[in-house]
C-alpha cells in the first residue's frame, strides 16, 4: 500500500475544510466499529477495550511536520478528544460496559 497525500483543492487547510473532514470521519469510524461489533458480539467488551487502546495509542503517537509545536499539541488533543467521543458513543450504542 502506498501513502496517499491528501490536500484541499485550494491547497490551503482551513478551519472550515478541516471541520468538514472531522464531521465526516467521526460517523464513518462509528459505522465501521459498529459493523465490526456485529462480528464480535459473542466476545463481550474485551475486543472493544483492546481496539480502543490501540486506536488511542496510534492517535497519540501521531507526528505532524511543518507546524509549530503549540499547534501540534492543540491539534493532537482535539483529535484524541474527538476519537474518544466517537469511541464512547460506540460503546454506549453497543451497550458495552468498560472492562467487563
Amino acid at each position: 500500500m502506498t501513502d496517499r497525500n491528501v490536500a484541499p483543492t485550494s491547497g490551503e487547510f482551513t478551519v472550515l475544510n478541516l471541520s468538514a473532514v472531522v464531521t465526516m470521519l467521526g460517523p464513518a469510524l462509528q459505522t465501521v466499529i459498529e459493523k465490526l461489533a456485529a462480528t464480535r458480539a459473542e466476545e463481550g467488551p474485551a475486543w472493544f477495550d483492546e481496539l480502543e487502546r490501540e486506536l488511542l495509542l496510534e492517535a497519540k503517537n501521531t507526528i505532524s511536520e511543518g507546524i509549530p509545536i503549540e499547534a501540534e499539541v492543540e491539534g493532537l488533543k482535539l483529535g484524541v478528544d474527538v476519537l474518544q467521543a466517537t469511541l464512547d458513543r460506540c460503546r454506549d450504542n453497543l451497550r458495552l460496559n468498560r472492562g467487563e
